[in-house]
């Protein structure tokens, strides 16, 4: 008889925990400032037919000033299935701004990690360059593009490493859609400057919706492209993933 078990289902799924000071009633005071902490885990365990574990953790931290914004967010992704390890991915993203409130302002961006579900031994592209507030009132409403100059260290199993100087690039938005509802697009991208056909990226589209005060639902489109690839690997991937989103709130 096929048994089934499943062990984590949307535990912890998107949880946001927040701690933030009480902001000044001057938004351009100096000492307008909050920090916001997520943790999030979601996975299954199944026996049977069909045996596999998948788990999925994920968290990040943002601090938000007037001199500056700063984010880390790291996920990762592990599913074993019949013994045979499918995916064992981890991504890191960092990016740091100063001044961003200013149309244009200095900012640093990185992404690091691997992933086995594409052969992707390690990828780095770390660099400095500057952004520009296309649309920016509040921070859960803007636009903003970046251009980098940026440093390329990526390798595919069983190939040699690739480094370079490189050009990288983001588009962050946050678009509020109607009162309980918005949308969070994420667009990088990375080229190699001693190899021009050396280039892919990632985008993100999420769309949240507000059920309760502390409580929402979110559906994630996730895409990323490598224009050279390893052996049986796609140039396109893409993954879609449901969340509930949790969180608290202190002034």
């Amino acid at each position: 008889m096929q048994k089934e078990v499943f062990f984590f289902i949307l535990f912890l799924l998107g949880v946001t925990h927040s701690i933030a000071q009480s902001p000044s009633s001057n938004p351009s005071s100096e000492y307008s400032s909050y920090i916001k902490g997520r943790l999030g885990l979601m996975g299954t365990w199944q026996t049977g037919n069909l045996d596999q574990l998948s788990v999925l953790p994920n968290g990040g931290i943002s601090i938000v000033k007037n001199a500056y914004f700063a984010e880390f967010n790291a996920s990762y992704h592990y599913l074993n299935v019949r013994g045979f390890n499918a995916i064992n991915d981890f991504w890191t993203y960092g990016l740091f701004q100063h001044q961003p409130n200013h149309r244009v302002f200095p900012s640093i961006h990185t992404i690091m990690g691997f992933a086995r579900s594409y052969k992707i031994e390690h990828s780095i592209v770390t660099g400095a360059g500057g952004g520009i507030n296309v649309k920016k009132k509040s921070p859960d409403n803007f636009l903003q593009l970046h251009l980098y100059g940026s440093y390329l260290n990526f390798q595919y199993e069983m190939e040699g490493t690739h480094k370079a100087v490189a050009i990288g690039s983001l588009i962050r938005a946050m678009l509020p859609i109607k009162t309980h509802i918005s949308l969070r697009w994420e667009l990088s991208t990375f080229h190699s400057l001693w190899e021009t056909n050396f280039w892919g990226g990632s985008n993100l589209l999420q769309l949240n919706i507000s059920v309760l005060r502390n409580l929402s639902m979110n559906l994630s489109h996730q895409s990323y492209y490598n224009h050279q690839t390893a052996m049986d690997i796609e140039n396109t991937n893409t993954e879609m993933l449901f969340g509930i989103q949790y969180q608290l709130n202190y002034q």
